[in-house]
């Protein structure tokens, strides 16, 4: 009978359920996008929270479908946006307190991570030659941020001074008529046209602003100055070169060159090659590395790797061998 590890992720927008074996194979996944009312810029945590009770029956169900006849060995949940003291979002706690049910059912250990560790550990399983020691990026509806990765752990290097790359582009996409999210759509009507480098890249260190350029194009969009499609050119232009700009500062503070790129903004294949385009010219020492694009966005899959490697610690410790730092991704 297959040992596994249960992952959930109940993000702002996303309920998600993970199964992977013992030795790191997915074995099944499931998500389910909570609904935003049309023409709304996103939902109250109140209201995520009671989708995600909702939702989170038919997400597990769904999930463990897949396999026939399993061991349950842990459970796993992401409880924060970050792995910060301070870091708190109340849709986590769903997922948290449906984990813990489930694991004090069986009888097995539920462990407890962050949404954005989640995130790293879903982009690294695809990827190879990444060292321990990289940087890692997250872009995503809540979140743009570039960290710098160790073997025990990380450091915050930039993050976003005001709004996301992910909220950017969903608040303009939807003052253009896409339901949210609305990057999707902003992407497709940005495909192929020049751009002119009409929005600045506002970046101070190693930490980026985005609000003026959601002013300016705001502004556009109500003066009729560009076409729709022009100003999806121009928004997906800024955010790379904003998101270049961190990079580099990034690494040459810290001389680390080798950058992992993930959430769901990073799912772009006009960013990433916008990206990879960019710190080419710019940076050659800088590789990028990016997961599969289908893992980019929220899910739970890395939730429930990160679920494994802390269950075979818990293990090791049970047999009183000597244990290993964890590694954050």
């Amino acid at each position: 009978m297959t040992q596994v590890i249960l992952g959930f992720d109940t993000s702002c927008y996303q309920t998600s359920c993970a199964m992977v074996s013992l030795d790191g194979a997915l074995l099944a996944e499931s998500r389910k996008m909570l609904v935003v009312p049309d023409h709304e810029r996103g939902l109250r945590q109140s209201e995520a929270v009671f989708q995600h009770i909702k939702q989170l029956p038919d997400v597990l169900k769904e999930c463990i479908g897949h396999i026939k006849r399993f061991e349950m060995s842990a459970v796993c949940a992401s409880s924060q946006p970050v792995p910060q003291p301070d870091s708190y979002m109340p849709v986590f706690h769903a997922g948290v307190s449906f984990a813990q049910a489930i694991a004090a059912t069986h009888q097995v250990p539920c462990f407890l991570t962050s949404h954005q560790e989640g995130h790293f550990a879903a982009a690294g399983m695809a990827v190879e030659g990444l060292p321990d020691n990289h940087l890692a990026v997250h872009l995503s509806g809540g979140t743009t941020e570039i960290v710098r990765v160790r073997f025990d752990g990380y450091t915050s290097i930039g993050k976003t001074l005001d709004i996301s790359a992910g909220q950017l582009l969903d608040r303009v996409g939807v003052k253009m008529g896409y339901p949210f999210p609305a990057g999707a759509s902003v992407e497709k009507l940005a495909l192929g046209l020049p751009v002119t480098g009409r929005y600045p890249a506002i970046v101070k260190g190693a930490s980026v602003s985005f609000s003026g350029i959601e002013t300016a194009a705001m502004r556009d969009l109500d003066d009729e100055r560009l076409s729709r499609a022009s100003v999806a050119g121009e928004l997906f232009d800024a955010i790379a070169r904003s998101v270049s700009k961190m990079i580099i500062q990034a690494a040459e503070q810290t001389q680390v060159y080798d950058v992992l790129v993930t959430g769901g903004v990073a799912s772009s294949k006009l960013l990433r090659a916008a990206l990879d385009e960019r710190l080419a010219k710019r940076a050659n020492r800088i590789k990028t590395y990016y997961g599969l694009p289908e893992y980019a966005g929220d899910n739970a899959v890395g939730v429930a790797l990160i679920g494994c490697n802390k269950y075979i610690l818990h293990k090791e410790n049970d047999h009183g061998n000597c244990i290993k730092r964890e590694r954050t991704v």
